[in-house]
């Protein structure tokens, strides 16, 4: 190797060297204190444009749960005062079973008549009073109720049409004659035998409802599960974008302390390169 005074191209090689070591280290200490190996465009414009897409398609889901959870609430609401509308109408039909018998005195068919009255009148109050929000739920208002499932405007692929299933529990909706027991109205139990058919078919009308209840909650947690495997893998995939690795940072670490110190000798080696070629010309 020749020896020049005034040429200091090791001497420039070995500082450009370092300086790029010295960046190198301060990226990957950046990156270690911040848990982040991708922060700004500048890092890698493209995979920073992806991790912006799919953080935008994660918040869009979590606001799709969230609906999705709101609406099974409603539909856990509207189920379970269907049900006890169920019970009322299964407990009136067992009356007129037993006030279609022609044993009983006028006392105990009065008594009869009496609870299926107070029966029919709490189908009417829960009619009214069943709600959520603030919004009545069996009084046959929400008959084109929609929850929002998807992040589009097209109806059919983005909303739930669950209005079928809120059906009106009105004793008239249900085709039930509550004045037929009012004190002193009923009559024979040829009379307690006919309201069986429509207690019947009032029974069918919620059965229906409730059938259609637990459809649409099917379909709603299908929905929930898709939304919530679809965020789990846009998470993976954007934190193997963004998120720094810290073995491997780690290692880089070490490696580039490394580097940084053998950098620093050589420069300072090649700094005594004209020192030594002038010793030489003593």
């Amino acid at each position: 190797m020749s020896l020049k005074i005034n040429y200091k191209i090791h001497s420039l090689i070995a500082r450009k060297t370092l300086y790029k070591n010295i960046e190198d280290l301060d990226k990957v200490t950046e990156q270690l204190s911040s848990g982040k190996k991708l922060r700004a465009p500048k890092d890698d414009a493209a995979a920073f444009k992806v991790s912006q897409n799919l953080q935008l398609s994660i918040h869009n889901s979590e606001y799709l749960v969230s609906n999705i959870e709101v609406s099974k609430d409603f539909m856990a609401v509207a189920e379970s005062g269907l049900s006890s509308v169920n019970d009322n109408l299964t407990r009136i039909r067992a009356l007129c079973l037993r006030g279609a018998n022609s044993f009983y005195n006028d006392t105990q068919i009065s008594t009869i008549a009496s609870e299926i009255s107070q029966r029919l009148e709490e189908i009417d109050r829960m009619a009214e009073s069943v709600s959520f929000r603030n919004m009545p739920l069996l009084n046959g208002s929400c008959s084109d109720l929609k929850f929002q499932i998807g992040t589009g405007s097209t109806p059919f692929e983005n909303t739930l049409n669950v209005g079928s299933a809120f059906i009106d529990v009105h004793t008239s909706a249900l085709g039930l004659d509550t004045t037929i027991f009012d004190e002193g109205s009923y009559g024979s139990p040829d009379d307690f035998s006919a309201y069986l058919e429509k207690i019947d078919n009032a029974v069918s009308l919620i059965n229906t409802g409730i059938s259609k209840m637990g459809t649409y909650e099917f379909s709603l947690n299908d929905k929930q599960n898709f939304l919530s495997e679809t965020m789990d893998t846009f998470s993976s995939y954007r934190s193997g974008l963004i998120d720094t690795d810290v073995a491997y940072a780690s290692s880089e670490l070490a490696k580039q302390q490394i580097m940084e110190n053998i950098t620093v000798a050589l420069w300072q080696q090649a700094n005594q390169i004209p020192s030594t070629a002038m010793q030489l010309l003593r």
